[in-house]
């Protein structure tokens, strides 16, 4: 457009702005805006000229008797009917609005315009349609590059849900709460999750390379790292790695963790299901009797020969040093078998609650967080709610086949960092004070 109104022989009004500085072109630029037809305003003109119209205004006299016309090759002031006063016409100063060739590119520069502006109209309706429907959970970036504390990168939908399930709490009308964790929420407290593209599987590849060495046979891809047979076959290096990339034993509890901690002294948390074994959720204070493992946890280890045991505490410095725990450095020379710290490794049966489907039938709000729902019997929990049970799924990265199961009218997909959600909705309640002093417990 304001090519159009730079360019156009049918600007009329930025080019009355020029002339208007020559008084002999005064009479000429009333003329054309009183008399004239022969000058169709389009586009861009018209509305240039529409909001520079108090300026001319302003400044323009209005005639009273005289008129200007072009009557063939002379210019004609009539100041009444008996008089006439007839004027050669001068020729028009060759510019660049006269030229040939730029009067028949200005014909068709309307439409050009016109053209354009429909194409980017288009552009500017999908980009924004694309963009509600990432905000929706429809379509989704792997990788946010949002700042975590900018409320902003929450949908206008996803907030009013929040909220919603913030009120049916305040209410009383939410009063059993089941929530399933995975990695993802306590990738803030330093321990990585699996699967993201700096996860620990990956970090399992980037281990060898530097040795400048290939993955033993054992370890077939990188999520054989948690298996038996490379753990006995290669000990050295199953600690070293956990030691220098896992920090299962050295990771902090996230803002997340408090709040299971502060559901659960206000009677708001029935159950507690988690894929994790760092057990962060002790250490933030959560009751051990609302918590279930499904596989397992770090809090010990066993021989895998002579299945003696060993606390926590007895493993934290192989954990810490990557050396290797033996049996025979924990209980002498007795057996020279491998500790196998307590997790579910692949392959090890799973840790299976038994009243897991009654609960999530008897639930008013199931919350995931941080996992993939990739891994069952832990994945199914969700599938035995009610219809009519909210389900807040809450996760960074997720398989559109996973996706499809949250279509329920009371599901909320929110693919976002299970802290900054849990924050927002912290602020929803108004528990800020009562984090803090959790937090600082």
């Amino acid at each position: 457009m304001i090519l159009r109104a730079l360019t156009t022989k049918n600007c009329l009004s930025l080019r009355c702005l020029l002339l208007l500085k020559n008084k002999s072109n005064f009479e000429f630029i009333t003329n054309m805006f009183s008399t004239n037809s022969n000058y169709a305003y389009s586009g861009s003109s018209f509305y240039l000229l529409f909001f520079l119209s108090p300026f001319f205004v302003a400044t323009t006299p209005v005639p009273s008797k005289t008129v200007h016309q072009y009557q063939g090759d002379t210019y004609v002031v009539q100041q009444d009917k008996e008089q006439k006063k007839i004027i050669p016409k001068q020729q028009p100063a060759k510019t660049i609005f006269n030229n040939p060739a730029f009067l028949f590119f200005s014909k068709y520069i309307a439409s050009i315009e016109a053209i354009i502006i429909a194409l980017l109209s288009i552009v500017i309706f999908l980009t924004t349609r694309s963009s509600y429907k990432q905000n929706r959970g429809e379509e989704h970036k792997q990788d946010r590059g949002e700042e975590e504390n900018d409320t902003s990168s929450l949908s206008a939908y996803e907030k009013i849900k929040l909220q919603a399930i913030a009120q049916d709490i305040k209410e009383g009308k939410t009063k059993n709460i089941v929530i399933l964790t995975g990695a993802g929420i306590s990738t803030n407290g330093g321990i990585p999750d699996f699967r993201s593209e700096g996860g620990f599987y990956n970090r399992v590849k980037e281990y060898y390379q530097k040795k400048g060495q290939s993955m033993p046979p054992e370890l077939k891809s990188a999520s054989d790292f948690y298996t038996n047979k490379f753990l006995e076959k290669n000990p050295e290096d199953f600690y070293a790695i956990l030691q220098r990339y896992g920090k299962l034993s050295g990771g902090t509890p996230t803002l997340t963790h408090y709040f299971f901690t502060l559901l659960d002294q206000k009677g708001l948390l029935t159950q507690y299901y988690t894929q994790n074994v760092d057990d962060l959720e002790k250490k933030a204070g959560l009751s051990g009797e609302k918590i279930y493992q499904y596989h397992g946890s770090m809090d010990g280890a066993h021989c895998m020969k002579c299945k003696r045991k060993a606390s926590q505490e007895a493993m934290k410095p192989f954990y810490q040093s990557g050396e290797a725990a033996m049996c025979s450095k924990l209980h002498g020379k007795i057996c020279d078998g491998v500790m196998k710290p307590n997790a579910v490794f692949f392959g090890d049966p799973v840790h299976i609650d038994p009243n897991a489907s009654t609960i999530a039938k008897e639930s008013d709000l199931i919350i995931i967080l941080g996992t993939s729902l990739r891994v069952y019997p832990f994945a199914g929990i969700p599938d035995d709610a009610p219809s009519e049970t909210p389900r807040l799924f809450v996760t960074k990265a997720l398989e559109n086949s996973v996706k499809e199961k949250f279509t329920r009218k009371h599901d909320l997909l929110v693919l976002h960092d299970c802290d900054f959600v849990i924050k927002y909705l912290i602020d929803c309640l108004g528990w800020e004070n009562e984090i803090a002093t959790i937090m600082q417990k």
